[in-house]
């Protein structure tokens, strides 16, 4: 066991991150890496899917929820309507999609 004196051990504390530090440095970069995310998977879904009308229908639908509602509730009406439509359609794009091949 190394003992340390008073001044070595308030030096190692100021050097050491505190864990509010990270914690605030963690809330603080989250919205970047969400949308970093978000990104990364519309990319790789745009390039892999035949049909790119649910990827413009998301965009879309967000677009106009956002400015109807505002960006703090656009999120569960906009997966709500774009679900819906979806849904709906589901039968003709399928066939769209089997025609296309």
């Amino acid at each position: 066991m190394i003992i340390f004196s008073k001044k070595e051990r308030a030096g190692n504390q100021q050097r050491i991150f505190h864990k509010d530090t990270v914690r605030q440095a963690f809330w603080r970069a989250l919205p970047i890496m969400g949308s970093y995310l978000f990104v990364t998977i519309f990319v790789n879904q745009w390039k892999a899917a035949k049909s790119h009308i649910p990827a413009l229908l998301g965009l879309d639908c967000g677009v106009v929820i956002l400015l109807i509602v505002g960006p703090d509730y656009f999120l569960l009406p906009t997966l709500i309507l774009v679900s819906g439509i979806l849904l709906a359609v589901r039968g003709k794009m399928s066939g769209e999609v089997m025609e296309d091949e």
